[in-house]
């Protein structure tokens, strides 16, 4: 399963602040952590053929959250399902506030990991 935040990093593709311009020279939290999954934009895919052939990921293309997007409906399972799913059964246990809430300590870690490789983590603080 990928989780894709959208406009983290200071970029051209975005016309709005992305969230480290947002932050800039605050101390990295786990709070920090929680506020950005709370607000960016976020795309999913999933490597289950359920999430392919359900037509999760068709449904997610429709509303751009697909991370690699799908143009072909799914034929069968809509009449089972119906239109309006746009999670298989992984992706909603993951998403669960009670999932996050366990992984936020290690999302935390990779997102700083992230920054200090790109260059914006300095002494605990994010400068841009």
């Amino acid at each position: 399963m990928y989780l894709q935040l959208e406009n983290v990093f200071p970029n051209n593709n975005s016309q709005d602040l992305s969230w480290l311009e947002v932050y800039n020279g605050e101390v990295v939290s786990t709070k920090m952590m929680k506020d950005l999954l709370e607000v960016a934009d976020v795309k999913l895919f999933d490597t289950t053929p359920a999430f392919q052939y359900q037509g999760f990921r068709f449904r997610l293309t429709q509303n751009d959250s697909s991370i690699f997007p799908e143009n072909r409906p799914d034929k069968v399972w809509r009449a089972k399902h119906g239109n309006q799913g746009l999670l298989d059964k992984h992706f909603s246990q993951l998403l669960d506030k009670g999932s996050i809430d366990f992984f936020l300590n290690q999302m935390t870690s990779i997102l700083i990991k992230h920054c200090k490789q790109l260059g914006y983590y300095k002494d605990k603080k994010i400068v841009i």
